[in-house]
């Protein structure tokens, strides 16, 4: 019998039913309408190192560079696309840096056009290296005149001479003029008298995992908005028709 009076009670306020059904698949569609289709791009740099193999940028600080309205605002004009305020706060939000070790990082965004999503996630990562490598380079030219200008104060000493005397006997290498020379000061600058510097301890910033953009939208999914909006029509109608009823027999 409850059955029967509750699919009754049902038919009698279809027209309750019907009105919140197409209220709340109105608010989807504007919700959708509103809110257009986010692609997620996704990349992982492994952050390289410099001379004494420390990262070259800690891992807080290359989500803090991913996050700057600046580096983000420069990124959007390189790329010819709106870099309004609103577009700058909008790709700032929706970015997401996560460790994934103490040398790799992944990067996430989400942007309404599914190409350009790729490439502002690109154009981000090739900024990161680009800026990375310079660092070792200004790291390395550095270290290179330092030794140059070593290698001048101790003199015209053969390097292989030197290294063969140094794999000898460390305490006793070549000497010039009769004046002995410093063997750890020699050691490490021995590479430069004929300009072949040992490069330095340095591992370029590089893409780990190539970029990659999702075939699908990512947020809003029209199929889990409509659905939503259809439990919340049934739910809301149910509750019309039965929150009435008490009261209507009440009166009667």
């Amino acid at each position: 019998m409850f059955i029967d009076d509750f699919f009754k009670q049902l038919v009698a306020g279809w027209k309750p039913m019907l009105c919140s059904l197409i209220t709340w698949l109105v608010f989807g569609g504007l919700f959708l309408a509103i809110y257009p289709a986010q692609y997620e791009a996704s990349a992982t740099l492994k952050i390289g190192s410099v001379l004494d193999g420390s990262p070259i940028e800690t891992l807080p600080v290359v989500a803090a560079r991913f996050r700057n309205p600046f580096v983000l605002r420069t990124t959007l004009s390189k790329l010819g696309l709106p870099s309004t305020d609103s577009s700058v706060e909008q790709l700032r939000t929706s970015i997401r840096v996560q460790p994934i070790d103490d040398r790799s990082v992944q990067m996430t965004l989400r942007w309404p056009d599914r190409s350009k999503a790729l490439e502002i996630i690109q154009q981000l990562g090739d900024g990161l290296i680009s800026d990375h490598a310079a660092s070792i380079a200004q790291a390395t030219s550095q270290i290179r005149e330092q030794l140059s200008q070593e290698t001048k104060l101790l003199g015209d000493v053969g390097a292989e001479a030197a290294q063969d005397a140094y794999a000898a006997n460390r305490n006793s290498l070549p000497t010039q003029q009769g004046k002995s020379t410093n063997p750890d000061r020699l050691t490490v600058r021995q590479v430069g008298y004929r300009e072949q510097l040992l490069p330095p301890n340095t591992v370029p910033t590089v893409f780990e995992f190539p970029a990659d953009v999702s075939e699908e939208p990512v947020f809003p999914k029209p199929l889990m908005v409509y659905l939503l909006a259809l439990v919340l029509g049934l739910a809301c109608g149910v509750i019309w028709i039965f929150g009435r009823s008490p009261r209507a027999a009440t009166v009667a």
